[in-house]
């Protein structure tokens, strides 16, 4: 409850400072990059998308100081920082990508010392349509991730798949983008997990303009994650999330990304990122 009522307020002064700092609409330029949105640091996809179906590429390089896995609400890198890089196509309402973690520590061998280390392909179909309340986003997405949860990297029986689907609703409030979502998330190990997740929450975006710095663009979403069926080693609990950060583009294609990620049970990590589209 106090992690919920801190992401909030942290929420709510956002909201309060892009209302007044705001000088464009949302959703009319490159949103932030980061994990909320669908794939990991996916949320500048939708930019890359082209009317005439040519195919974009987007490259991601990115540091954190810890490794959340904010859905269980626990550190996957034990506290310690992650490089966490990733390269992604986008080809019409497609895109698929590959994702890799590297923690940051001499604790043992590459691929051998657990889950900081992890390499994910991930593809996702994303499209819209028209219903009575207008036009409703949906995602629909399947990955499988190679990790480490005691047997290496080199061995499957410890990796799993993702599967997830999820509507979003954008809305405009003067110049703040408010997009409520919820998402249903299955996954599934190849030997023995077998988890289902309801994420429900609201993102926002909007675009800032400060002295000295010029444009940048600000993400915020706090969401919250229900596990239906964690048992054994994931414990059945549910875990309030969030995540603010601000972005800076930087022309030719690049941007970087600097925020804090904020998970219940874990600690606060702040990120940064730098990506590029071309």
């Amino acid at each position: 409850m106090q992690m919920a009522m801190f992401l909030t307020i942290l929420l709510s002064t956002f909201i309060a400072a892009s209302v007044v700092l705001a000088d464009e609409p949302l959703f009319a330029s490159a949103q932030t990059v980061s994990e909320g949105a669908g794939p990991r640091d996916d949320h500048q996809v939708d930019t890359l998308h082209s009317a005439d179906g040519r195919c974009s590429r987007l490259i991601v390089l990115g540091f954190q100081g810890s490794y959340p896995l904010q859905d269980f609400g626990f550190e996957a890198s034990g506290n310690k920082p992650v490089n966490q890089d990733m390269f992604l196509v986008s080809c019409g309402h497609f895109s698929v990508d590959v994702w890799t973690s590297v923690e940051l520590s001499d604790d043992g061998k590459y691929a051998e010392r657990g889950p900081g280390d992890e390499w994910d392909l991930e593809l996702t179909y994303d499209n819209s349509v028209e219903t009575p309340v207008g036009k409703v986003n949906y995602e629909i997405y399947a990955a499988y991730f190679a990790l480490d949860l005691g047997k290496g990297l080199n061995d499957i029986s410890d990796d799993y798949f993702e599967v997830y689907g999820e509507v979003s609703k954008e809305l405009q409030v003067g110049r703040v983008g408010i997009a409520p979502f919820a998402r249903y998330i299955h996954l599934f190990g190849i030997d023995e997990i077998d988890l289902d997740f309801v994420r429900t929450g609201i993102r926002l975006d909007v675009p800032f303009t400060l002295p000295l710095v010029g444009e940048l663009r600000g993400h915020g979403e706090l969401a919250h994650a229900a596990n239906l069926n964690g048992g054994g080693a994931v414990e059945h609990r549910h875990v309030w999330r969030g995540e603010l950060d601000l972005t800076k583009e930087l022309g030719a294609g690049w941007c970087v990304t600097v925020g804090v990620k904020l998970t219940e049970f874990a600690r606060v990590t702040p990120i940064v990122k730098l990506a590029y589209s071309f």
